[in-house]
Order: C-alpha cells, then structure tokens, then sequence
C-alpha cells in the first residue's frame, strides 16, 4: 500500500487558505480525502481597531464540506490520523489548514514524532507545506500593530513574526489575489519574499484557483533541508566572510555584517529601538560577553520593532564551526548600509573591555 500524502496549508487572515483547500479538492475530484482544520483554543488574534480590516471567513464548499473536521489538539490530530490508518477504504489525501500562529515549523516536527511514535511514518508522509500569501494586503499585515496571544503562556507575536514563521518554513507559496495589485507592486513583494525564503516553489493565482498538481510530491518534506534553506542561513553559508554583501533587486537589499569582536547587548537592543524604518528583517549570531560564562554566542532574530535573542542549537556549530565570529545579516529596502555599519561597529566592545571582563 502506497503512503498517503499530507498537504499543510498556512497563511494569515483573509489570504485564502479555505478557497487553496477548495480548489485542490475541487481539481483533485478526490473522493476520499479528508480536510483537517488545526485551530487550537489557546490562540487569539488581536488588533487595532483603528486599522482592523473586515475578512470574509472562508467556508469549505458544499462539495467538500462532509471531507472537514475542525480540530484543536495535537491528541484529536493524531487520533484522525490513526482513524484514517484502519479505513478499509485507503483516503487519497490529508489536507490540514493551519490557523493563524500555529508555527508550521513546530507543527511539522511535532507530526514527524507524531507519526514514529504511533509507528505511522509507513502509512503517511508531508509531501508539501504551503504557505498562502495575500498579495493584495501583505505589506498592511506585515507593518501592522496587530499580533497573535497565546492565551496558555501570555506570550505575543506580531502578525509580522507569524508571517515570517510561515514564509521561511515552506515548501510552497501561493501569491494570492494577484489580480488586485499592479505588476511593480507585486514583483516587489515577490522579491522581499524569496530573499526570506529562496527555495520554495512560487505558485500565482487570482482567486484560490490552484492546480493540484503544482503541490504534488512523491518524497516526504526534508525538514533539515527546509531548516537550511531558510533564506538568512543561506545568505551566511554563501558569503566570503567579507564585511559587505549585498544583492539589490526592486530596491530589496540584503547584506552580511560579521565582526570578530562581540556586541554590547544593551547598545544592540538600544540600537534596535530607533532602528531604520528600511531595515524588515534581520538574523544570525552574535557573540556577547556574560558576566557569568564569559564569552556567550547567540542566536539573534529581528522582525520589525520585535527583536529575539536565545542561546544557540547545535546547528550553528555543525554549519560554522566554534568561531568567535558575529554573523548578522540584514533584510531591507534601500538601505544605507555604510550608516549600517558604523552603526553597528559602535556596538561593538572593545579587546581592552573583554580582557578585563574575562580575566
């Protein structure tokens, strides 16, 4: 028996995930596949009244309508799943559409174990994680003020950090509503977005129409290989470890600032409070020094004013070695980057401060 393809779809409010879920099925005429809606009750979307958009909640078609489910735990996920495993009759496809803040990253790791706990990993596999883009309303979600609360632990995401988590982690992504902006608008917001993520297979569509076949695959979604093809990683992995890199196309400019001296932290998040409006989206790693362990590596992520700072995995020491290097690399449009720089060379400590820190 032939292993039975799982088809992730993400996006933001209004992008079009329920007419994508349509549309596939629809094209597919599958008789026998089975629409799983992820919505977990702890996720709750907030936003300005001031600038809060009417959406349209999308419902699944009458055709498909007996195929959905609505779901809200990893236990009722896993339990379809193990349903659908002793069916007499074979399901053809499972779709999951994922609510906005559930991470597909997190989602697709937790599947995998998932399914090797369960011993299911022969019965299903992620053939594709679709991440749908409203064209029309990108550039209005991703400035906005509006965020996603997790009400089990209080903590906040800007829709801008969803975005991100959705775009980076992907295998596919739908540019929807493509007929409401013009050419130049479009292939702005294109250009930003394979820079976040230059791998993934870009798909255009008008209004949900997608063709099944585009999201078709007969190997299982690599996640290392996605983890690695996330558009600032790849960035670092090519550089020359040079001070400077940047590739502009439609104004969009990318560069690479590596020092081997470390960063004051307090001046970096200082700096980050009036940070260039340009600047969208930056990442790496970043030495510190701690007053408990000394020299302290980092890893750093910026989106819009929010920026995160964690101790590192064990990827970074398999992709760059122990160096004693910062790597940041920057996301932007038209940048300046030699204010860039000095500025960020101002952050940075001096040998005579880490030789009295240190000893």
């Amino acid at each position: 028996m032939s292993k039975v393809p799982i088809t992730i779809i993400t996006g933001m409010l209004g992008a079009g995930k329920t007419k994508i879920t349509n549309s596939l099925i629809r094209n597919k005429t599958l008789t026998n596949c089975k629409v799983l809606i992820y919505q977990p009750a702890a996720i709750t979307i907030v936003e300005e009244m001031s600038t809060k958009r009417r959406y349209k909640k999308g419902k699944v078609s009458h055709h498909a309508a007996h195929l959905a489910k609505l779901i809200t735990t990893q236990e009722q996920l896993i339990k379809e799943l193990i349903s659908h495993s002793k069916d007499r009759q074979p399901i053809d496809e499972i779709i999951i559409e994922l609510a906005v803040g559930v991470s597909p990253q997190l989602l697709v790791e937790e599947l995998y174990h998932l399914l090797k706990k369960y011993k299911l990993e022969e019965t299903f596999y992620t053939q594709s994680i679709v991440s749908v883009i409203d064209a029309e309303q990108f550039w209005f979600d991703y400035t906005s003020n509006h965020y996603v609360l997790y009400t089990d632990d209080r903590m906040e995401h800007t829709f801008a950090e969803v975005m991100i988590s959705q775009i980076e982690f992907c295998s596919h992504i739908i540019f929807n509503k493509c007929n409401f902006i013009s050419k130049e608008s479009l292939d702005e917001t294109v250009s930003f977005i394979k820079k976040l993520q230059p791998k993934a297979q870009l798909i255009f569509s008008t209004d949900g129409n997608v063709a099944s076949h585009t999201l078709h695959s007969v190997d299982a979604v690599d996640i290392n290989q996605l983890k690695s093809n996330i558009g600032w990683k790849l960035e670092l992995k090519h550089s020359n470890f040079s001070n400077l890199s940047i590739v502009g196309e439609y104004n969009v400019d990318s560069f690479v600032y590596e020092s081997h001296s470390p960063i004051h932290l307090e001046k970096l998040e200082k700096w980050f409070q009036t940070f260039p409006s340009e600047l969208l989206r930056s990442a790496g790693y970043l030495w510190i020094i701690s007053e408990s362990n000394g020299l302290e590596l980092l890893f750093f992520s910026q989106v819009g004013a929010s920026v995160i700072t964690e101790t590192v995995d064990e990827d970074y020491y398999q992709q760059y070695g122990d160096t004693t290097r910062t790597k940041l690399v920057f996301f932007g449009f038209d940048l300046e980057d030699d204010d860039v720089i000095q500025q960020l060379n101002d952050c940075l400590i001096s040998d005579n401060d880490i030789n009295q820190t240190v000893i």
